[in-house]
């Protein structure tokens, strides 16, 4: 189940962006993986096998990416809230 998880995690962020209900969907996101991880040893195999924390971390920036606005003044990018 962990290792299922950790390979689709960027396509999961992908489903929240597009969620027609995204606090909830998210919110049980962070349900499965905070009982997924929090086991240390299952936590750390999953990083070095599966390279959790930079899928992760380019989930992120994938989703981060999408909100983010160009500033021409600074060249510079900013984040808008999207409520």
């Amino acid at each position: 189940m962990t290792e299922a998880f950790v390979v689709h995690y960027s396509r999961i962020a992908m489903v929240l962006e597009r969620a027609a209900d995204p606090d909830t969907l998210s919110n049980r996101v962070v349900h499965v993986s905070v009982q997924l991880f929090s086991n240390e040893e299952l936590a750390v195999r999953m990083t070095e096998k599966f390279y959790l924390l930079q899928v992760m971390v380019a989930s992120l920036k994938n989703m981060m990416g999408r909100i983010l606005i160009p500033m021409p003044i600074t060249s510079k990018c900013i984040l808008i809230n999207s409520e």
